[in-house]
């Protein structure tokens, strides 16, 4: 997994009215001092500009404010490490967000390097509950490389706050989903190894969402691993409720699943 280079989102400060500075410090979203569910979905479908992602975000984000209009409500910074927020149900910002998505990359482009991308983030602090984190190519990206990729992190505490954890933890897998349409997505358990943020191939997860359009035929797997068929695609459940909480078990499904796929 490449190194990304931190990048700022440019915003147009006349346009935009930002919190109090003092309220928030500046700090990396990425930083990785608190236990993390992180659902990542990949998309292959190319996205011609920016801007064509403006609809199915604005939805996304509605979706994920009506979950809890106080723990999703998203923020991004500006170069002064200013703090706006993408949208509500007053103001939006996610056209400037979009506009100004493109990385610069100061010491050369890989092929592989996206062109855009966004970090949003709860403004909790000292650390950040939520952050959402998508990069894209705009046009054909290279071959084997993804469109767009997208984690959202949360918190593992801030669900637990939330309704029943499963059903939470499904439900923003499903609005990914929805919204971005992907090929395929997986959840990582925090306990599980963090696979990166552009994965280029299908991984396993807890859930696991594979497109028709990617793979049409999949393999029947054995209880207690259930199979659900949508209109697009099919979630896979390594196991239906994570009561029982045994990571070691959970890990041989998900291996098991993971031969299933490559026979």
């Amino acid at each position: 997994m490449k190194k990304m280079h931190l990048f700022l989102l440019v915003v147009s400060l006349c346009s935009c009215t930002p919190r109090n500075r003092q309220e928030t410090t500046a700090q990396n979203p990425m930083q990785d001092t608190l236990t993390y569910y992180k659902l990542i979905v990949v998309r292959k479908s190319p996205i011609q500009t920016p801007s064509d992602l403006y609809d199915p975000l604005k939805s996304l984000i509605d979706d994920f404010n009506s979950l809890d209009p106080n723990a999703f409500v998203l923020y991004g910074y500006s170069p002064a490490y200013d703090t706006y927020v993408v949208q509500n149900k007053d103001s939006s910002n996610l056209n400037r967000f979009l506009e100004s998505s493109e990385f610069t990359y100061p010491f050369g482009k890989l092929p592989s390097d996206p062109t855009h991308g966004l970090n949003f983030f709860s403004n909790e602090q000292p650390q950040f509950r939520v952050h959402l984190h998508i990069s894209f190519f705009t046009g054909t990206p290279p071959p084997h490389v993804p469109a767009l990729a997208a984690t959202l992190q949360v918190d593992t505490k801030l669900i637990l706050k939330q309704m029943h954890q499963e059903k939470m933890i499904d439900t923003l897998f499903s609005i990914l989903i929805q919204k971005l349409k992907p090929e395929f997505g997986y959840i990582e358990l925090p306990d599980m190894e963090y696979s990166g943020d552009r994965p280029d191939s299908l991984h396993v997860g807890w859930i696991t969402y594979i497109a028709k359009r990617e793979r049409e035929i999949l393999p029947e797997f054995q209880q207690p691993t259930v199979s659900i068929v949508y209109e697009e695609g099919r979630k896979i459940y390594a196991q239906p409720s994570l009561i029982s909480n045994d990571s070691a078990e959970l890990k041989n499904r998900i291996a098991l699943i993971e031969r299933q796929l490559k026979e």
